[in-house]
């Protein structure tokens, strides 16, 4: 079960996926073939929230498919608010994302100016994981 406060960002993000993303990944997260992909059980999804976040803010191309960036449409807020949604609906039980963790992503990439790669996710990944290991 979510907190108060994760309830509330839950909510929050529904409304703005509505909103934002669902004419692309469509209302129940399948996507929609040669537009963009399914959300449901995906790895980035499910797996670490700053890279999540990282992607949400930089944008992300894959193929032919190009996800905006969205860090001048959505604060902190917004974007953890979109991410707990998506975290959480579709039978997913991952973490919420908090306002600091996408703050972090946000300085972190902050003089990046193109979307991530699936190369540049697995070697985002491999880096954050030696760092938590240290």
């Amino acid at each position: 079960p979510l907190s108060a406060d994760e309830q509330k960002l839950f909510d929050q993000g529904k409304a703005q996926f509505a909103a934002l993303c669902a004419a692309c990944h469509q209302p129940n997260g399948q996507g929609l073939a040669g537009l963009a992909p399914s959300l449901i059980y995906s790895r980035w999804v499910l797996g670490d929230a700053r890279i999540l976040s990282r992607i949400v803010l930089n944008g992300k191309v894959q193929e032919n498919l190009v996800m905006p960036p969205w860090k001048a449409a959505l604060n902190d807020e917004g974007v953890a608010a979109v991410l707990t949604f998506i975290r959480r609906s579709w039978e997913h039980d991952a973490d919420p994302v908090t306002p600091a963790v996408v703050a972090e992503a946000r300085a972190a990439t902050a003089t990046r100016l193109e979307p991530f790669s699936d190369a540049d996710l697995h070697e985002l990944e491999q880096s954050l994981s030696r760092r938590r290991r240290q």
